[in-house]
This record gives C-alpha cells, structure tokens and sequence, in this order.
C-alpha cells in the first residue's frame, strides 16, 4: 500500500510538468493564443479603378514547417490577371515566408471578391487557410475591405455598399 500511494503522489506532480511543458511550448510569444498556422496577406499597390492595372502583393507564411504547399489566386469575373501566375506550388521552413506578385485589372463596375487558398502538409496533417478581400470597383476609385460589405437604403428607396 506505501508504494502505491507514494506513486500517486509522484504521478499527479510529474503529469503537471508534462502538461505545463506542451503548453508553454505552443504558446509562442502572444501570451498563450496559438494564431493560424497558415497565414496570407494580400495587398493592392493602390485602389483598382476601373480598367487600370494595380499590383497585389500575395505573402503567405508559417510558424511551422509546411510541405508541399499548393496556393491560387481566385479572380472574379470582371477582374483580369494582366501578368503573373495564378497558382504556385512550395514548402516553407518555421517562420518563412513566401511572396509573389500579380498585375491585376478591374473590368466591371460593382461589388466582388478576390481569394486566395493555400494548403499544405506536415508530417500527415493537412493545415490551410483563405484569405478574401471584398472590393467595389468605382469608375474613379474602389472600397476594399477584409469584411462583406451591407446594403445601406438611401432616401430614394435604392440600396449601396457600405463597409461593415
């Protein structure tokens, strides 16, 4: 009975170790908030006007190792891919990241959505994510946002976009 009791006494402690070594090693440096592990950024040299052609810079990046990562740009109808490539395949090493650029061109007036996809593997994991960009192409100017835009009624009984 001694020895039982004792390695019970020793077992609970030794288990708190084990847990609180796992989870200071995932916590990174935000405090314990573990964040997306494929994360995409997108981002327009300036607004895309109607028919002209602006940059959009493409960074997606990892805190882990990920393989055999298979990216693509989604165009909507009404956007044209001017030069560049709409799809790349890499790996990247922890906390790598990889760039590209494309010249795109806004063709229609209106509301639409520009993606990106990536997804890889690590070891037998399959880890991804999207990025989404919401753009209402103006003929002088355009609204991008990180958020769907909401129809707000004005006085004469129409809907326009609005940023949420």
């Amino acid at each position: 009975m001694y020895k039982s009791s004792l390695s019970k006494k020793m077992l609970l402690p030794g288990i708190l170790i084990i847990i609180s070594i796992i989870l200071s090693s995932c916590s990174g440096n935000d405090g314990g908030k573990i964040g997306p592990l494929v994360t995409i950024n997108l981002q327009f040299s300036e607004l895309p006007k109607l028919n002209q052609v602006v940059n959009l810079k493409i960074s997606i990046s990892t805190p882990i190792p990920i393989n055999n990562i298979q990216a693509q740009l989604l165009l909507p109808n009404g956007f044209t891919l001017v030069s560049g490539e709409a799809e790349w395949g890499f790996d990247l090493d922890a906390n790598q990241s990889y760039e590209t650029e494309v010249v795109v061109m806004a063709n229609t007036l209106g509301e639409s959505q520009i993606q990106v996809d990536a997804t890889g593997q690590q070891d037998t994991a399959i880890i991804g994510n999207k990025k989404i960009i919401y753009i209402n192409v103006l003929t002088d100017t355009a609204d991008v946002s990180i958020e769907p835009f909401i129809a707000v009624p004005t006085s004469n009984g129409e809907a326009t976009s609005t940023i949420r």
